[in-house]
């Protein structure tokens, strides 16, 4: 069963999904169409944040950085710059995540340093976006699952496996992200922001405006109890 939700904003997109869950508790197939996916509201992330209702998880900001670090872009850098920065401090940080378990790194690093030969696959595509003579409907897609060093696993990220970049003209973008799993108490709105501003950077950088985003959440469900989550979408 295909399971489908429209909502304008990603705080929307992520309630209406959550409602959706409360009866089953979980869901194959849930399609999300987010309209407006670069509107974001600072409020979203002190009023759900996840981490109010359970210890040793990530608030919505860390999550969404993880897909886009969007806090870099205040500080003025140009795109080797915000490259270069955040493989800094991520390679500062690797050592923590291997000490939690969390050994696969983050979806904006296998972005900018994907397999063996560290491909920039995001500056690829704004190379081709700027570039392109004509413009190729669905061509641009950024891989982050790997089957060189991702085996099989029921649980643990990546959860997202790729994001596909889908252009009807020359003056839009549109994003496609594809999730294996996909936790609607804890990832799903960092998600959604982070996709967002990932989109709302490609379009800066590349003179277009930003479509719609559409996620294909393979199985969505809620790691936590029915109540945590009602609480905190305010369902």
């Amino acid at each position: 069963m295909v399971h489908c939700v429209n909502a304008d904003t990603a705080l929307n997109a992520w309630r209406y999904g959550a409602r959706l869950l409360m009866d089953s508790g979980e869901a194959f197939n849930l399609i999300t169409t987010v309209a407006n996916p670069t509107t974001t509201d600072q409020s979203w992330f002190r009023e759900y944040n996840p981490a109010r209702f359970k210890a040793d998880i990530q608030s919505v900001s860390d999550v969404a950085t993880t897909i886009f670090p969007y806090k870099y872009l205040t500080r003025g850098y140009s795109r080797p710059e915000l490259y270069d920065r955040y493989v800094n401090v991520h390679e500062r940080a690797k050592k923590i995540h291997k000490q939690r378990g969390r050994r696969w790194g983050t979806y904006f690093d296998r972005m900018i340093r994907f397999g063996s030969e560290d491909v920039n696959q995001l500056e690829r595509v704004i190379h081709a976006l700027r570039t392109w003579r004509n413009n190729t409907k669905a061509a641009l897609m950024i891989h982050i699952s790997s089957a060189d060093t991702d085996r099989p696993k029921p649980i643990g990220g990546p959860c997202l496996q790729y994001v596909e970049l889908l252009c009807p003209d020359k003056d839009l973008v549109s994003l496609l992200a594809v999730y294996r799993n996909h936790d609607y108490f804890e990832k799903v709105l960092g998600n959604f922001v982070g996709l967002g501003q990932l989109l709302k950077f490609i379009c800066e950088e590349t003179n277009r405006n930003p479509g719609p985003l559409v996620c294909h959440s393979a199985h969505a469900y809620f790691q936590s109890t029915k109540s945590n989550l009602k609480a905190l979408a305010r369902l």
